[in-house]
């Protein structure tokens, strides 16, 4: 019996369109941009814009969007759809669920992932042992 492998075919990413600076913040926290450049380096961060319609689902359809380009595959060639967050837009349906009607997969399965910080990994671990099942 053949051992069936997984591989990353394509990587893509969505990211928020609203910037969020250090001087943002020290408006609402007593801070100052010093003050967290210099503890932790960050100067920006990226933060969903409900206003434009920004979601963790949209994102994620942008993401796998570009995965699938890169990968040279298309919707109807995903099986499953895993979303790894600690944050999803709702608790039902799930992101993964929004995320695969969103691209149009409307034959994948679908399985969100809570695992917190470690979610990426356990979601790869996830997904390469159904497709090693």
């Amino acid at each position: 019996m053949p051992e069936f492998r997984s591989r990353i075919l394509g990587t893509g990413l969505g990211v928020p369109s609203k910037v969020l600076t250090n001087n943002d913040l020290a408006k609402i926290v007593e801070t100052s941009d010093e003050w967290i450049r210099t503890r932790t380096g960050i100067r920006e961060r990226r933060v969903i814009d409900r206003d434009k319609g920004e979601s963790l689902s949209s994102l994620g359809v942008q993401a796998a969007l570009e995965a699938l380009q890169r990968s040279g595959r298309k919707p109807e060639d995903i099986d499953l759809t895993i979303c790894c967050t600690a944050t999803p837009d709702t608790i039902m349906p799930i992101s993964a669920s929004r995320i695969a009607g969103g691209l149009g997969a409307l034959r994948s399965g679908a399985m969100d992932v809570n695992a917190a910080c470690s979610g990426y990994v356990t979601g790869l671990h996830v997904a390469d042992g159904l497709i090693r099942s």
